[in-house]
């Protein structure tokens, strides 16, 4: 069956092979193209997933995680590396409140944080590192997790504002009225507050003051301070109740001032073909907003467009040279008027069809005062070729590619020219429905407080065959439960560690009840998955970013005071309390460093590990780690 839709296909001029078939195109050419990538395959990188126990964490409690390593090629479980380093940080500062290290056993880690009563409230990331997930001069982090940290879920003190303005605009002065009671409702008097004025994580402003005898404080700003992004915090302490309550109120802002960005399908537009143009509208804190509009050629309306989803949608458009092509958005934004961009006056579009029931269809356009010539379709996941087609463009053509070869996920598919160089790039999702479907049933529906619950739990593919899966189940009360969070593992590994930026709401795109979530995943290639292809021969090769971390613990031990007529060679014995099993000593060399291998951290079963130094009674020694953390 293959070989008669070769031969087909060879009648029409052009050929596609999978991966495992290149030798039977230009071997030179295609190795070339295939070689063009092996930036990505010279070392092994892994994808590190962290799933905490909860959304919402507070003071005084246990934070539960597991980290997930894969491989960032194939996404299979990672095995390499045996050392997880962890940080704690504050979003709006710098530096770590926690730094903790565990072991990673055949690609998977868990532990245990403690949160003690002294961290702020407020959002932090719980961040992961390893030696083959971090590298020098990494720009581009995504091996993290958003959570939120509180004093007390439920407030023991009720704040009650109200901004002065429906919406502010930048360097308005900003006021609010407060009203602050307890739990039963009763207006408390004469409280201390602290109002905190920050925009991004940036602090603007501190104010202290106290309610009047009504309980109520009216707060006041400097003017002149930039409103998108920013939030009021208000910590309030009654000393005479003994109680305290934080409260966080984001500045409200005009929405109605638009950011609108157009993305020519491919990288370009070309006069006299049929293009896809994208667009993306967001407001200035970077929050998708719906818009519609009018395409105009000139003065004249060539067609009404409209978001399909996030702000994100496509127009159609065939442009003619010379002509001035304009986006008009309707109200409340009927005063923003945008250019389609560069046209060019001749030139090849790329145009993704779609995916059939065998196939990922293109369709290629080329201009009519072109040469005819001999173009190559590269597509490759994540660094792994898995198709590429060969072919003679005259004006136009349409070339399939066998959607079986492919695995799930983001394709980045590339035309070339006869001479190797990218002409046209785009980004499509492949295998939507390639999934693992999850089942889950409570055996007793009603449990008692702190009574052992079971759960039967299924999991099968698309097609209902069983699978052996790791799984990882947390159970906590709703409360915890942040909803703007929706980031998961499928979101993780298949868009955010694909794309650049952050994407809003990624978990839409995967839920099955959602029916335009294909097209919508489609926009979100041509937008957020956009880039225009600039060749460059310079760029550094992944393989020549050195790695910061080891999997190893490195030391050294200084004589202080030594006994007279001792030697200076002496071992140091490693043990851990939680093993009673474990124990060694380890030998210095000759400038007294020593190494505390992945085997020993294991050991010590995410517990403690113990450094003694093995020396006379008088003699003091100074034992120092050297600290990985600092290499962050």
């Amino acid at each position: 069956m293959m070989i008669n839709k070769f031969l087909c296909l060879a009648f029409l001029f052009w050929f596609v092979f999978p991966v495992d078939s290149f030798s039977q195109l230009d071997t030179k050419v295609t190795r070339q193209l295939i070689d063009s990538l092996e930036t990505s395959l010279a070392r092994k990188n892994a994808v590190i997933y962290l799933q905490p126990n909860k959304d919402i964490y507070e003071t005084g409690e246990d934070l539960w995680f597991k980290a997930y390593f894969a491989d960032a090629q194939s996404l299979k479980p990672f095995a390499i590396d045996t050392t997880l380093y962890i940080q704690l940080t504050p979003v709006d500062k710098p530096g770590a409140v926690i730094e903790e290290k565990f072991v990673i056993m055949d690609g998977f880690s868990e532990g245990r944080l403690y949160l003690p009563d002294t961290l702020e409230e407020g959002d932090y990331d719980l961040k992961a590192f390893s030696t083959s997930s971090f590298f020098k001069g990494q720009n581009d982090f995504k091996n993290l997790r958003r959570i939120n940290i509180r004093k007390s879920i439920i407030p023991q003190l009720k704040i009650e504002a109200q901004f002065d303005k429906k919406v502010y605009v930048d360097g308005q002065q900003i006021s609010l009225a407060l009203k602050l009671s307890s739990s039963s409702g009763a207006l408390l008097p004469l409280t201390n507050i602290n109002a905190v004025l920050n925009n991004d994580g940036q602090l603007l402003e501190t104010l202290k003051l106290q309610t009047d005898y009504a309980g109520r404080a009216k707060i006041t700003f400097k003017a002149g301070i930039p409103v998108a992004g920013s939030q009021v915090m208000i910590e309030a302490f009654n000393q005479k109740e003994g109680k305290s309550a934080v409260g966080i109120m984001p500045v409200p802002y005009n929405r109605n001032k638009v950011h609108f960005y157009v993305f020519p399908e491919g990288g370009y537009l070309v006069a006299g073909l049929p293009n896809i143009l994208a667009f993306k509208a967001v407001d200035v804190k970077g929050i998708p907003v719906e818009v519609s509009g009018t395409l105009l050629e000139e003065n004249k309306t060539l067609s009404r467009f409209k978001s399909l989803h996030d702000g994100m949608g496509k127009i159609e458009l065939r442009p003619i040279a010379g002509k001035q092509y304009r986006l008009r958005l309707d109200a409340p934004y009927s005063d923003s008027i945008y250019p389609v961009g560069e046209i060019l006056p001749k030139g090849i579009v790329l145009h993704y069809i779609g995916e059939s029931t065998k196939d990922l269809v293109f369709k290629l356009y080329k201009s009519s005062a072109s040469i005819p010539g001999t173009i190559y379709l590269r597509a490759q996941i994540r660094g792994k070729v898995y198709s590429m087609a060969k072919a003679i463009l005259k004006d136009s053509l349409t070339i399939e590619l066998p959607a079986k070869e492919f695995t799930q996920g983001v394709a980045e598919v590339t035309l070339f020219g006869e001479d190797m160089m990218p002409l046209a790039e785009r980004l499509v999702y492949v295998n939507t429905k390639s999934k693992l479907y999850i089942t889950s049933k409570l055996l007793k529906p009603v449990l008692g407080l702190r009574e052992k619950g079971s759960i039967k739990i299924k999991v099968t593919d698309e097609l209902n065959n069983p699978v052996v899966a790791h799984l990882g189940v947390s159970i906590f009360d709703r409360l915890y439960k942040d909803p703007s969070n929706c980031k998961n593992i499928l979101t993780h590994f298949y868009l955010d560690n694909q794309l650049k930026g952050d994407i809003y709401n990624p978990a839409y795109y995967f839920e099955d009840e959602n029916l335009q979530r294909v097209a919508a995943l489609d926009v979100l290639m041509l937008t957020q998955g956009w880039r225009r292809y600039v060749w460059n021969h310079n760029t550094p090769k992944m393989s020549d970013t050195p790695s910061i971390l080891t999997n190893s613990i490195h030391g050294n031990v200084s004589v202080v005071k030594q006994k007279k007529g001792t030697s200076g060679q002496f071992p140091v014995q490693l043990f851990a309390p939680d093993n009673k099993g474990y124990g060694r000593f380890t030998v210095l060399d000759s400038l007294g460093s020593f190494t505390i291998a992945p085997y020993d951290l294991a050991s010590a079963n995410n517990g403690y590990l113990y450094l003694r130094a093995m020396v006379a009674e008088e003699t003091k020694t100074d034992i120092k780690i050297v600290d990985p953390f600092e290499l962050i």
